[in-house]
């Protein structure tokens, strides 16, 4: 995946989401391939994780000039309680969804003290795999919609914990009942730019899906202003406190096909009829447009 960003250098992403495409489609079997199972994600995930390293200094050490990466989907986590079950459940939820992939690139390997149950990794390792999964990334690539509230289950296999729907915690939801949570986008930012090997953060998807009512030729679509207006003040809140954002992109420009939930989920800026194919600008677009034309950061900049 190729991007142009404010200084106009390209920007490589090797992977997109590997937890998500390894999670959805060797643990879970609702994504391609639909295997199931840990015997069938822990070494798709390796293989993912050793990729991932592998592309990086492949394209550092071929293609000068560019800049390689690899871009991770988060959610900020939150413990449902002071208790200490509960402080446990959201480390460990933190340990898979928002360091799985990353820390291995690092260097720090799998966060195997948090996470026991992935010893079992080192089954799928050969000679010399702890060393090839590490890379010096250029950037990496921040995609965050919503943050997870989780609590401690005994009913749970090897994660013993459970996430708290966000409709019984009775906060605001998008269309994918994803919690709107702004300050989670900053706190994942202050935490990755804490790693100091991470160089550049660049937010590559964030965005929401609402029910679009077009009126004619005009979609006013003010929950997505709303969300827009405050996600990016995080992103702006987390580059003021000097942390290393270099970017920022919306998700999407035009709605499109969101996997197992369809075409039913918008997502864009611009919206579609799929019958017919016209395109009908969202207010959301008039607003973003003039927003970067007017803002000085440097993220908004092309």
């Amino acid at each position: 995946m190729l991007s142009a960003l404010a200084d106009r250098v390209q920007y490589w992403m090797v992977l997109n989401e590997p937890l998500a495409f390894t999670g959805a489609g060797y643990f879970l079997g609702v994504h391609a391939p639909g295997r199931r199972g840990f015997d069938n994600f822990l070494p798709a995930a390796h293989h993912a994780a050793l990729v991932q390293a592998q592309g990086i200094r492949q394209i550092q050490q071929h293609s000068k000039g560019l800049k390689a990466g690899t871009t991770f989907s988060c959610s900020w986590i939150s413990a449902n309680s002071h208790s200490e079950k509960d402080i446990q459940a959201a480390q460990k939820a933190d340990a898979l969804l928002n360091r799985f992939f990353l820390e291995p690139l690092l260097g720090y390997g799998y966060p195997v003290s948090d996470l026991p149950f992935l010893k079992k990794l080192y089954e799928y390792f050969l000679p010399g795999d702890e060393h090839r999964l590490i890379a010096s990334p250029d950037f990496i690539g921040v995609q965050n919609y919503t943050r997870e509230v989780v609590k401690h289950s005994c009913f749970t296999p090897y994660l013993r914990l459970r996430t708290i729907h966000p409709a019984k915690r009775k906060v605001p939801m998008t269309e994918m009942n994803w919690e709107v949570h702004p300050e989670g986008l900053y706190k994942i930012l202050m935490k990755y730019d804490a790693y100091p090997e991470i160089k550049s953060i660049i937010v590559t998807e964030n965005g929401a899906a609402f029910l679009d009512f077009p009126d004619g030729d005009i979609i006013h679509d003010a929950k997505r202003i709303s969300y827009l207006q405050h996600y990016i003040a995080s992103v702006l809140e987390a580059r003021s406190a000097s942390a290393k954002i270099n970017g920022y992109f919306v998700w999407s420009l035009t709605d499109n096909f969101e996997w197992t939930e369809g075409f039913r989920p918008r997502f864009g800026l611009v919206y579609i009829d799929y019958k017919t194919q016209r395109r009908i600008i969202k207010s959301s677009a008039f607003w973003f447009s003039d927003y970067i034309k007017g803002h000085p950061a440097h993220i908004f900049r092309s």
